[in-house]
């Protein structure tokens, strides 16, 4: 059984490099014996963990960055959210 082109969003694309290349369209197909049905709380469940994962996965790919890169490189300072308020006379 062809079930063809999956939905006209982004959310059922993929990437084809990962990293901000070119969007191509999943095809699926399945035999019905290869099917199961799925109960929609589950399914909604499913799908809510997907997109945790996926944010957690980012901010760490993120935060990794953030650690990674060396800066302007021009000697600035690098100060924390209370030394720049009290820098800037403010309080959080």
């Amino acid at each position: 059984m062809d079930l063809g082109v999956i939905g006209p969003g982004p959310q059922d694309r993929t990437r084809l490099d990962g990293d901000g290349g070119e969007w191509r369209e999943l095809r699926v197909t399945a035999e019905a014996s290869e099917m199961v049905t799925v109960p929609r709380a589950e399914l909604d469940a499913l799908r809510a963990e997907v997109r945790r994962l996926r944010r957690e996965v980012g901010r760490s790919l993120a935060k990794a960055r953030m650690e990674a890169d060396p800066g302007p490189g021009d000697g600035a300072l690098t100060l924390s959210r209370s030394q720049l308020a009290e820098a800037w006379g403010i309080s959080e």
